[in-house]
């Protein structure tokens, strides 16, 4: 039996963990295969695994301060060899920059085959050291996993490595909750800096339309500021926050618009979701991955930080049941594009056929 060994920094709630749990579980299920997961931080495991899928988890820390943080590295580096000279894995798929160079780093002169994908904004500042690192280290890669088009473009054009695919993130079992639809704005997501809600917060208050709630769906250190600005702005009654849950795709059910204010992504999951789910959705167009997911016929692209433009068309959108009704998606060709087997399948050819 094969074995396969997958590489992530934590499993903690986000689009890079989500993608990492899916694969891991959906090749679990795969005779041929044997998997394991090598999380490198010992943190709380948000996703839920197969246990047929190996965990390897670094039972070590460091103390604040740079010599700890040293030595800790290259402990995890010698934890990463040592885990695949043990396993004798037939591919290794890693994701996330800083932990890719990690990871390329501990196998340099192996004979294993490593593959790596960058999450994020490809243009995002990683450090001048980890940027250099990367600029050279890629280039070992046996291969490199991109999520949309212009990531792939800049991966070939900053390193030497051109054995680079686009592979979009996979679309999870969506499950159709029999509801009835309100009017209901909807934003699920982390509330963190470079999610940028608060243009999605001023923007509602400039509809002035009392129909309608704005639901947020989420956790982060600023959803009290969000909570803050709405009051501030005389919509606190129409502004709704929940917790993350297993059971979101009920408020994906319940709502008409999905908007998206992001001012940096690496593939967006939850604009696949909301399209998936039929929403019409409306979202900057960050860079990246919006571009790749919204076209034309299923949503709105607005120019990316233009908050005026973005408040008059989420306004229309609520005013206008005829220009709503046109933004809508073909929900099931959606469901179709992103299939989670077809894409899992995807992923698995290129790292063990490439």
């Amino acid at each position: 039996m094969s074995k396969i060994v997958l590489i992530i920094p934590s499993l903690r709630s986000g689009g890079a963990e989500r993608v990492m749990s899916l694969l891991a579980n959906t090749w679990a299920d795969n005779s041929k295969f044997e998997i394991y997961l090598i999380i490198l931080t010992d943190q709380k495991i948000y996703y839920q695994l197969s246990e047929r899928v190996i965990v390897l988890i670094p039972r070590f820390g460091y103390r604040n301060n740079l010599i700890s943080k040293f030595f800790y590295t290259l402990r995890l580096m010698g934890f990463i060899r040592k885990s695949l000279s043990k396993i004798q894995p037939l591919s290794v798929l890693s994701f996330c920059e800083r932990y890719n160079n990690l990871v390329l780093l501990a196998t340099l002169g192996s004979k294993f085959g490593v593959f790596v994908s960058d999450r994020g904004n490809p243009y995002r500042n990683i450090g001048l050291f980890n940027d250099r690192l990367r600029r050279v280290l890629y280039g070992t890669a046996k291969g490199i996993i991109s999520q949309t088009n212009e990531s792939a473009d800049f991966i070939r054009k900053f390193t030497s490595n051109q054995n680079v695919i686009v592979i979009p993130n996979p679309l999870r079992r969506l499950k159709d909750v029999e509801v009835n639809k309100s009017n209901i704005v909807l934003y699920v997501g982390r509330f963190e800096q470079n999610k940028n809600q608060i243009d999605l917060i001023h923007a509602f208050a400039s509809s002035e339309n009392q129909d309608w709630k704005l639901r947020f769906v989420g956790e982060g250190e600023k959803r009290d500021f969000l909570l803050q600005e709405a009051k501030k702005l005389g919509i606190e009654r129409q502004v709704q926050f929940f917790p993350f849950t297993s059971d979101i795709d009920r408020h994906f059910s319940e709502a008409r618009i999905f908007a998206f204010t992001s001012l940096e992504e690496g593939f967006p999951n939850v604009l696949i979701e909301a399209l998936g789910h039929g929403l019409a959705c409306i979202s900057y167009d960050c860079p990246v991955g919006p571009a790749d997911i919204i076209s034309q016929t299923n949503g709105l692209l607005i120019e990316n930080g233009n908050k005026e433009e973005f408040g008059r068309q989420l306004k229309k959108m609520m005013a206008d049941e005829h220009y709503l009704s046109k933004l809508k998606p073909d929900r099931l060709a959606i469901r179709h594009r992103y299939y989670f087997e077809k894409i899992t399948t995807d992923y698995l050819n290129f790292i063990t056929k490439s």
